[in-house]
């Protein structure tokens, strides 16, 4: 159980590292652990993460069912789960065409992310925001938006997060 829920440390250094590769074997196996033991509550984080993962290696057919999964295993007040899948989901409708259905999502994933005080976290919902902007092309919500991330990344003192904010901005 210990190692299944470090998973979610583990995509935490592939996200920074952006290796979305090692990112989804750990998160893969978390899961499968997750699942014989029958725990909800840790796997429908980790099943956003591998969503997430999937999703940066534009396996978006594979990332849809764990955004779903996620969704079905999460608790209503566990405000990283429930904000993490819509912001994901988001972005694959965006990269559909979607992109009204996935602009609501990912709005309703930022107002979710804005109440925790998760700095990282919700640096990371508002880069989501800013990538469904740039795919509907609308440039200067999606500059806002990696304007908000980049706020939050440097207050939380997060140099990588703050790079990715900035290179979106650039």
């Amino acid at each position: 159980m210990t190692y299944a829920t470090t998973t979610i440390c583990a995509w935490d250094v592939c996200w920074l590292a952006q290796d979305w590769k090692e990112g989804e074997q750990a998160l893969r196996d978390g899961d499968k652990l997750l699942e014989q033991q029958g725990e909800k509550a840790f796997r429908s984080t980790v099943d956003y993460y591998l969503a997430e993962a999937l999703y940066q290696q534009g396996r978006l057919d594979e990332a849809e069912p764990y955004c779903e999964l996620s969704k079905e295993l999460g608790a209503s007040d566990d405000a990283v789960t429930q904000a993490g899948w819509r912001a994901v989901r988001a972005k694959i409708l965006a990269a559909r065409g979607e992109l009204e259905e996935a602009e609501a999502m990912v709005r309703q994933a930022v107002e979710i992310a804005s109440e925790t005080d998760q700095l990282d976290f919700r640096a990371q919902i508002s880069l989501d925001l800013a990538t469904v902007m740039q795919a509907a092309g609308r440039a200067e919500e999606a500059r806002r938006a990696a304007e908000s991330a980049l706020d939050d990344f440097e207050c939380k003192g997060n140099l990588v997060g703050a790079e990715r904010a900035q290179r979106m901005l650039a």
